[in-house]
């Protein structure tokens, strides 16, 4: 009787942790996104963000925190930033950089868009060059029928969750002056990491029109 009463606990205690609600040690950080309000059908339905100040480098935006969410062309999802540009003359030079956040690292693509928000240029990711640990895309949008009016950043499907190796260093170089002798001694580092591209990010965006131009009518 002794016996089968300490093999009933058993299985009592057995089942309480096959039953026990999954910890953080358990479970993985399910950073996915998900939209906070009523996701758009087209990028026509979102309300559109002014652009940052022409000079200076540009502030930050949060991606995630500043976008809207739409459904893009498979019907995912995605958070989405809609920037005017129809009171900038063209051509413009379009200066946007996506930081690197420790592992992570933003990964959208550029879309420019005319006043029907039809599609006139597009700017994917894998535009943007390495700068340091962040990514920047130098481009041009130049004058076209019908003319630009907006850009669009969403995130680029074909870079997300894809992973990268970063090479990055640092160099200095100090001047070695005596009477005989004038010359320069130089160092430097190198480190590298693996990044993953992500939805989530900050990023710096500028639009700049070219010398000369004046602003539309």
């Amino acid at each position: 009787m002794r016996h089968l009463l300490l093999l009933a606990i058993g299985i009592a205690v057995a089942g309480c942790a096959q039953n026990r609600p999954a910890t953080r040690a358990d479970s993985t950080t399910d950073d996915r996104y998900v939209p906070r309000i009523v996701c758009a059908a087209t990028p026509s339905q979102l309300t559109p963000h002014a652009l940052p100040p022409a000079q200076g480098r540009g502030s930050r935006v949060d991606f995630r925190g500043a976008a809207q969410c739409v459904h893009d062309a498979d019907g995912a999802k995605v958070p989405a930033l809609l920037y005017r540009i129809d009171g900038i003359a063209t051509p413009i030079a379009l200066r946007a950089r996506l930081l690197t956040d420790g592992d992570n690292a933003l990964a959208v693509g550029v879309s420019v868009l005319d006043a029907r928000f039809g599609e006139i240029d597009r700017f994917g990711f894998d535009r943007f060059q390495q700068r340091g640990s962040d990514y920047q895309l130098d481009a041009f949008i130049n004058r076209s029928e019908p003319p630009a009016a907006y850009l669009l950043l969403t995130p680029d499907s074909a870079w997300m969750d894809r992973k990268a190796r970063q090479v990055t260093g640092s160099r200095w170089v100090a001047p070695i002056i005596t009477p005989t002798l004038i010359a320069t001694y130089a160092d430097g580092s190198e480190g590298s990491r693996q990044v993953r591209f992500r939805d989530m990010g900050e990023l710096t965006l500028r639009a700049i029109p070219e010398q000369g131009s004046s602003a539309a009518p």
